[in-house]
């Protein structure tokens, strides 16, 4: 399973100097999952170039068990492996 979804979104950055106030950025996610292996992998950028997370999907029989990259997992990223069929908690 493969897809690549763009998407306009708020997003902004946070470092060891604070925040930056909230930008629409066009994000455009890469998402690939083998459910034989259960294991997967994300990409997300924007168009500017400047914001890039990338990050593997861990599944126990369907069920999202773990993921890393990054803090929290987009909903765009949840909701399409819900949309595949995957169980992801809290969705």
């Amino acid at each position: 399973m493969k897809t690549k979804i763009v998407e306009k979104e708020q997003i902004r950055y946070m470092n060891s100097f604070g925040e930056t106030p909230f930008e629409e950025r066009e994000i455009t996610y890469n998402i690939e999952v083998n459910p034989i292996k259960q294991y997967g992998h994300y990409e997300m950028y924007s168009n500017h170039g400047e914001y890039h997370a990338e990050g593997g999907l861990w599944f126990d029989d369907g069920v999202l068990s773990d993921y890393d990259g990054i803090f929290e997992l987009p909903e765009t990223i949840k909701t399409k492996l819900v949309e595949w069929g995957f169980i992801v908690e809290g969705e």
